[in-house]
């Protein structure tokens, strides 16, 4: 029977230890063979959860998460929604969720490297054989995004993976934190299959994914017109693109382009003329920076 399982669920789990991760898949035991699995949940129909329910043992068996001390405490908490209990002495906490490439690796292994690199009073447990969550709670010792990515280079050099991180703010620690937490993990989520960037934030995920929940009819209609001027001119869209990136910084653009900053004014002055809309102003460059987005959404593959 596992062996049919397995042709027919490829990234089915199977072992013989109680199960570590509880959220994305669901396990089952066959005591016939004496063996515990797990199937992604996103790989099953309700036809098929059906069936496996009445064939073996559901959620029998105590889930043990692998990861620091408190990871029960914080995986019930968060994914669970259960009744809100300060865990410990913290005002405010940050999670950090990332996302691991490959499965050729000792989750303990993970757990030490990054322990080895971050400060002694962080949580860290994974959910699935991929993805993990870090629990920092704030302090003048709390990680920069330089750490981070610091952090990012040490486990791909070591592990010969990629990883992907997203760099939660930090949320008071009330009723509230399953909330936040959800939030943040919705735009992860649906990031890992629309942004490129290893290190995301809230700030580099929000525009793309407000985009991204317009129809796009609706977004090609309204962004019609100044993307026709920005695609007949690849330079121009450049340069556009990185003067608004770089928050209308003149010197900071025509440096990032090796270019003078007449011959910048120039682009950006013609751009202007032949749109209509003035990007030297915040609502001028809010909303071509949109219909760059869209652009950039256009060009994506489907995704279910």
């Amino acid at each position: 029977m596992i062996h049919r399982l397995k042709q027919r669920f490829p990234n089915i789990l199977i072992q013989t230890n109680s199960p570590s991760f509880a959220n994305d898949y669901e396990w089952y035991f066959s005591s016939e063979e004496n063996v515990y699995f797990g199937i992604p949940k996103k790989d099953l129909s309700q036809d098929e959860r059906e069936l496996l329910q009445l064939l073996f043992n559901r959620n029998t068996f105590p889930m043990s998460l692998v990861g620091t001390a408190n990871a029960d405490l914080w995986y019930q908490l968060l994914f669970q929604g259960s009744d809100f209990q300060k865990p410990m002495d913290m005002e405010a906490v940050r999670f950090v969720q990332f996302y691991i490439s490959s499965h050729d690796y000792e989750l303990h292994d993970i757990i030490d490297a990054i322990r080895n690199a971050v400060t002694p009073n962080v949580e860290l447990f994974f959910i699935s054989p991929n993805e993990g969550i870090i629990v920092e709670p704030l302090s003048p010792l709390a990680m920069s995004k330089q750490d981070l990515s610091s952090l990012q280079s040490i486990l791909e050099t070591d592990f010969f993976f990629n990883v992907r991180f997203y760099f939660g703010r930090f949320f008071q620690l009330n009723k509230y934190i399953h909330q936040n937490f959800q939030a943040e993990r919705q735009l992860f989520q649906w990031a890992k299959g629309h942004v490129d960037h290893k290190l995301l934030t809230f700030e580099s995920i929000v525009p793309m994914f407000l985009m991204d929940h317009i129809p796009p009819s609706i977004r090609a209609t309204i962004f019609s017109s100044v993307m026709s001027i920005l695609k007949e001119d690849e330079t121009l869209h450049k340069t556009v693109k990185t003067y608004i990136e770089n928050q209308s910084n003149a010197s900071l653009t025509a440096k990032e382009l090796y270019i003078h900053r007449n011959s910048l004014q120039y682009r950006i002055d013609k751009f202007i003329e032949k749109s209509g809309i003035d990007i030297k102003t915040f609502t001028g460059a809010l909303t071509v920076y949109f219909a760059i987005l869209h652009d950039e959404l256009s060009k994506l593959p489907e995704t279910e």
